[in-house]
């Protein structure tokens, strides 16, 4: 019985360390991707909270100007503000990057607390990486 209980740890072992040498490879890519959507999550909240919204706008990707013309982004900014007051600041609370594929697609939605002077919002926020850049993909409120 003691045999048994020896080799079903190895064969366990065996099979985490099979695990971890596939996913390393994973986790360094993502060590790598994660503060990169970050500088550019934080330059589109600083863009918002600064009220340059071609700023902001030029960092969706063509997918997002597809869906969002400069003007409705600039409407959808405004009305935000009428009904909740000046954004003040723009805080991530979460992150989720993910990447898959060969070569890898990357994407991630972070989560963030946009703070005005009447009311926070949480809103999800979506990046894709775009010629090997972040780039916005779009936005919800939660």
């Amino acid at each position: 019985m003691k045999r048994q209980w020896t080799y079903l740890l190895i064969l366990f072992v065996a099979v985490m360390l099979a695990a971890l040498v596939y996913a390393i490879p994973h986790f360094v890519r993502l060590s790598r991707e994660t503060p990169e959507v970050s500088r550019a999550f934080a330059g589109y909240g600083a863009a918002l909270v600064d009220q340059r919204y071609a700023d902001a706008y030029r960092l969706g990707g063509q997918s997002f100007a597809d869906a969002l013309t400069y003007d409705q982004f600039v409407e959808q900014q405004h009305e935000l503000q009428e009904r909740f007051g000046r954004l003040k600041s723009v805080h991530p609370v979460g992150y989720n990057v993910s990447g898959k594929g060969d070569p890898y697609l990357w994407s991630a939605v972070i989560a963030a607390d946009y703070v005005f002077e009447k009311r926070t919002l949480r809103f999800d926020v979506s990046f894709r990486k775009e010629n090997d850049q972040w780039m916005l993909y779009g936005y919800r409120e939660e």
